[in-house]
């Protein structure tokens, strides 16, 4: 730049003091001028020179910013493949192991199983099948199972299970989502689920052991309520009663009570007494055959209803001890109330004794005592009605009240009724006096709309 200034005025001095030898000037002129002329080709020269370098650089600069990018890109793959690889391995770590438990056992009732343990990933069916020569048959009950864990699920079977039968229990899956298991009717929808290591979750199992022998246990008991007896444990190979007797000279007397029995296990069975059982008493209790097997107990008519016999044939009957406290109830009842309306009498333990209760189900129905027993009433609508015995008067107005909750009545302190009360709960002893009495009971508060007679007899 500085050569084409210095050029420019070196040529405006030469037109001004232009002279006499201007040709010679003019030449000197023209040769500067190309002088400045050679100075400016080679500045542009440079100046492409400069732009060559730049372009140069420039692709010297996009080329290893291809390169970084390549450099990224490949570097991303290598992401994208790790995440691939850690997704993988996570799914693996996560998956739920299909899991089925199931013990060898005698099902009763004979047409269901019980499966102990399941774990499924995911909702689906666990079906009981066949055994075929070795393999899973056909399917005989299912189940629908949800994800996770879930314990003694009892499956219905479409037959009952026969003597020593091999069965599978198979977790399938539910596809498609349609809750409807198809398989094998459909062999491509709800297929056998596998494990993590690909095997079939298929445990076999032996669904009948053989028919156990019959078996009676009942154990020395303490009562709560004397009328009621408990056979503790058995097992009866066809249908049959429990039987309580009295002891006649250390063997079993006379029948106090029976109740039916199915087939199978038995557990806690209770038996209604006739009478109550006394302190220290001694009792016989057998297990019988409902033979002929019509529901009608006929023990001691022919051969009838015969004692069963275990397996060593021997006669299923145990003797055992009952202890019953001071002031034990001899029978419950169990009250509630319909509105304002009435009582109900809904319930007797023992259940025979709801044979004293004219309708459980209706406002206000009549029932029985017996003279000299202790009762125990369970009023679940006390407070707002409390409950009480009254001899009736011409109106429900003139009632006079025996006793009744909240410690009222002209027998409330006598040492013989033994009155006791627990919130809802009393209990009292119907004496002769308080028996002859008592011919009504009814609420205090709604003494004209819950209100009904007793009846009272000797035992």
């Amino acid at each position: 730049m500085k050569l084409q200034c210095l050029a420019l005025v070196c040529a405006l001095a030469l037109v001004i003091g232009c002279s006499d030898d201007e040709s010679s000037n003019n030449a000197n002129n023209s040769n500067n001028a190309n002088n400045v002329n050679n100075v400016n080709n080679v500045n542009n020269v440079n100046n492409v020179n400069n732009v060559n370098n730049l372009n140069n650089l420039n692709n010297s600069n996009n080329s290893n910013n291809s390169n970084n990018s390549n450099n990224s890109n490949n570097s991303n793959n290598s992401n994208n493949s790790n995440n691939s690889n850690n997704s993988n391995n996570s799914n693996n770590m996560n998956r739920v192991n299909p899991v089925v438990e199931v013990n060898d056992q005698t099902p009763d009732p004979r047409d269901e199983v019980l499966i102990a343990r399941v774990v499924s990933p995911a909702a689906g069916w666990l079906a009981i099948h066949e055994e075929d020569n070795g393999s899973f048959g056909d399917v005989i009950g299912f189940i629908a199972v949800t994800e996770g864990e879930t314990m003694d699920i009892t499956v219905s079977l479409d037959r009952e299970a026969t003597e020593n039968e091999m069965l599978f229990a198979i977790l399938h899956r539910e596809d498609p989502t349609d809750n409807d298991f198809t398989f094998p009717d459909d062999q491509t929808e709800d297929r056998p689920m596998l494990d993590n290591d690909g095997k079939l979750v298929a445990p076999r199992f032996t669904a009948i052991q053989g028919t156990p022998d019959n078996t009676f246990t009942v154990n020395d008991q303490t009562a709560t309520i004397t009328t009621l007896a408990i056979a503790n444990s058995g097992f009866s190979q066809v249908a049959g009663w429990v039987v309580i007797r009295e002891d006649n000279g250390g063997q079993p007397g006379a029948v106090l009570g029976q109740t039916a029995v199915p087939v199978g296990t038995l557990s806690d069975i209770e038996v209604g007494l006739s009478r109550p059982a006394v302190d220290q008493e001694t009792l016989h209790a057998s297990l019988h055959v409902d033979m002929p097997a019509d529901g009608n107990f006929t023990f001691g008519t022919a051969t009838e209803d015969a004692v069963a016999q275990d397996g060593q044939g021997a006669d299923l009957v145990t003797s055992y001890t009952v202890t019953v406290a001071a002031g034990t109830p001899d029978v419950q009842f169990r009250v509630q109330a319909n509105g304002n309306t009435g009582f109900n009498i809904v319930e007797a333990t023992p259940a025979r004794y709801e044979a004293w209760i004219s309708d459980t189900a209706a406002d206000n129905p009549t029932f029985t005592l017996n003279e000299t027993w202790r009762y125990e009433v369970i009023n679940e609508a006390y407070p707002n009605h409390p409950f009480e015995l009254v001899t009736a008067g011409a109106t429900a107005a003139e009632d006079i009240v025996q006793l009744g909750q909240d410690n009222v009545g002209a027998f409330a302190a006598d040492v013989d009724v033994a009155l006791v009360e627990n919130n809802d709960t009393f209990q009292f002893t119907l004496t002769p006096a308080l028996a002859a009495a008592t011919d009504f009971y009814r609420c205090n508060i709604h003494i004209m709309m819950m209100r009904a007679a007793v009846t009272t007899q000797t035992p």
